[in-house]
Order: structure tokens, then sequence, then C-alpha cells
């Protein structure tokens, strides 16, 4: 198994060859910073953020209006609004864009996001699958042990420890 943790190689005179860890800086909890080495993710590990005929946000049906003085959708109210423009939003670098999408283009539009987000939950259950974590973890599958393991072997509980788990669920998202 190799390391998780990026190695830079040096050349030191004389030929001698050292190798360290690649340092990364972070900002600790009490304010400070701090540095670790910088870890290199296996590929199970990273999920692709957009494929090819993926796109990437969320599509809204959205009213509008004209902007004219004397129309109807003036009085702001939605029932006065005008007929639904679809806009895609999506995240850029930290910043919401939006885009104006044509009626014809909607169904395209709609499946190509479908399609990121059932491939997305596909592979996070793969990586949960092979990092056991949530319910594919040994405490999930394993309670009663886990209940001997977390309480000791006088007072274990099955309920109190579903319903830790219950709790780790709810907290993994």
């Amino acid at each position: 198994m190799t390391s998780m943790i990026q190695w830079k190689r040096t050349v030191k005179s004389g030929g001698r060859v050292r190798y360290r860890p690649v340092w990364e800086r972070f900002v600790k909890l009490d304010g400070s910073i701090g540095y670790r080495p910088k870890r290199r993710w296996p590929q199970w590990y990273t999920i692709p953020r957009v494929l090819p005929g993926e796109l990437l946000g969320s599509l809204n049906e959205e009213y509008v209006r004209c902007g004219k003085p004397n129309c109807r959708c003036a009085s702001k109210r939605p029932q006065d609004m005008h007929i639904a423009w679809y806009r895609r939003w999506r995240d850029d670098n930290g910043k919401h864009r939006k885009a104006y999408v044509r009626k014809r283009d909607v169904e395209k539009v709609r499946v190509a996001i479908e399609r990121r987000r059932r491939r997305l939950a596909k592979q996070r259950v793969a990586r949960l699958k092979h990092m056991r974590r949530g319910p594919y973890s040994w405490k999930a599958q394993h309670p009663e042990e886990y209940a001997e393991y977390v309480l000791g072997r006088d007072e274990a509980s099955v309920e109190q420890v579903q319903a830790l788990l219950r709790l780790y669920e709810k907290w993994l998202g």
C-alpha cells in the first residue's frame, strides 16, 4: 500500500537523494496557523465534479416581470407574473451563476442535471462501502458487538447503540 502523504524528492550535493513530505498550511480551531503533511487522495476517494454529458446546478422555474409600468406584472403579485422562465443555477468557484434555458432545451438540461446527481449518489455509496463508513461500517453491521465494546459487557444495550448509530448516520448526511 502506498503512502497517502505526498513526498518531494531532493538531490543533495554528492548525489545523495532525500525524500521529504510536502507540507501544507491550515487554520487550527483556535485560529492559529498550523502545518501538516499534504495528503494525496487515492483514485477511489476523489469523485469527478462534472463529466461530459452532465450539467452542474439546478433547474428552476421562475415567474418574471417585464418592467413596463402599466403591465399587470407591475403589481408584483405571483398570480400576475408572466409565463415561467427557466433558469439553471450553478456554483462557479464559490459564486452563484444563473443562465436562462430555452423552453425547447428544458428537458435536455433536466436530464443532464439528473444524470450527474445519480452518478454522484452511486459513487458516494461506493466510496462509503470501500471505506466501510456510514451504514456499511462494522458498527452498523454488528450493533450487538458494538454495544458490548462501547458500553462494556455488563450494561450492553442494543437500543442505546442503535440510537447512537442513528445519530451517526444523521451526522453523515
